[in-house]
């Protein structure tokens, strides 16, 4: 018999991967699943556009962002990224190294970049320790053996990024949401 702890971890990470239906094209939410503190609201404003894609290249989407239409419910709480051929994956901010280690099956990595956000990345293999510093941009892992995109054709890494406890889209840190700005055509 499973202890229940396993049984519980089992079935919270069953629940993050159960498919969801996709948001209508266009109304992909970049705000977290719960409203947020006007303080909150500035942090994601000024932080939004500012990371670098942790595939070391413009992120290709394998899995967009899908939240549950309550916390309790099943969604994707993060993107899932194609990752190049070397399989390295890079930290998008400045952080410190705040778990490394295996969540259920999954071995997993998450980098604290300070007020309260995180980036966690799973499947990822790394060398790193907890307490350990990163700048944006260094490799922090690698993919790990058990691929998390089996619907995909390439390999990819699922990165989920937090505001304190509430999920996120990770594209509006990189850029993914911000305005285009038309530019004058030159005569």
């Amino acid at each position: 018999m499973r202890p229940l702890p396993r049984f519980m971890a089992t079935l919270t990470a069953l629940a993050l991967i159960l498919p969801v239906a996709a948001p209508a094209a266009g109304t992909l939410p970049v705000l977290p699943l719960a409203p947020v503190s006007a303080a909150d609201e500035t942090l994601l404003a000024d932080q939004r556009g500012t990371w670098d894609s942790p595939t070391g290249s413009e992120p290709d989407v394998a899995k967009d962002f899908q939240p549950p239409a309550k916390r309790w419910l099943s969604g994707h709480r993060g993107v899932d990224l194609t990752v190049q051929l070397n399989g390295q994956i890079r930290a998008p901010a400045d952080g410190t190294i705040s778990h490394v280690g295996t969540v259920v099956d999954r071995s997993t990595i998450t980098v604290d970049h300070g007020n309260g956000l995180r980036s966690s990345f799973e499947p990822v293999d790394s060398d790193l320790k907890r307490g350990d510093t990163v700048r944006k941009g260094q490799v922090i892992g690698t993919l790990a053996n058990g691929d998390h995109c089996f619907f995909s054709i390439r390999a990819c890494v699922h990165w989920g990024v937090r505001l304190r406890d509430e999920y996120v889209n990770p594209l509006q840190f990189v850029g993914a949401f911000l305005p285009s700005v038309l530019l004058p055509v030159p005569d």
